[in-house]
């Protein structure tokens, strides 16, 4: 009689399903937090940023009425500092000018009105660009002047000539 011989049956393979599962789920979990969590910090830098230039936004002044106003106003607007910078300035009554140039810098515009807005901002243009400071004349009087803050300046003032 031929000999029998037992032969176990062979071992079921453990399955990797949950572990590999439980891997990807914890990789997602991860990400998921982590982009959450730079998006809040990201937030909350933009938010300070936002508050900070706010603050430094400038005050708009008024003059207040002239008497025996002519309708016509001559402006000069000035920016000190050194190196190149983008300059932007209004006309006075409606639309704006602009230009990349060596500082400092002045202009003059003629404006035909007894109520206008005046702006004039200087940015760098490079690093080794200083914008120390921007300033307003109106017919010969200093209306505003602003000394630069975090490198750039920008006067704001609105003239009212007659009530």
């Amino acid at each position: 009689m031929p000999r029998m011989t037992y032969t176990p049956p062979p071992v079921p393979k453990k399955s990797n399903t949950g572990l590999i599962v439980g891997i990807i789920l914890g990789v997602v979990l991860l990400i998921c937090g982590g982009t959450i969590g730079a998006t809040f910090a990201l937030g909350m830098w933009a938010k300070d940023k936002v508050e900070e230039a706010v603050d430094n936004l400038p005050a708009i002044e008024t003059q207040p009425p002239a008497t025996g106003t002519t309708g016509s106003h001559t402006v000069r607007y000035e920016v000190e500092g050194s190196g190149q910078a983008t300059l932007n300035w209004g006309k006075g009554t409606g639309g704006q000018e602009g230009v990349t140039t060596d500082l400092p810098w002045s202009t003059e515009i003629t404006v035909k009105a007894d109520n206008f807005g005046l702006i004039i901002s200087g940015v760098p243009r490079s690093k080794d660009t200083s914008v120390k400071s921007c300033r307003i004349l109106v017919d010969g009087k200093e209306v505003k002047k602003v000394e630069a803050k975090n490198g750039f300046a920008t006067c704001t003032f609105t003239y009212v000539g007659k009530a």
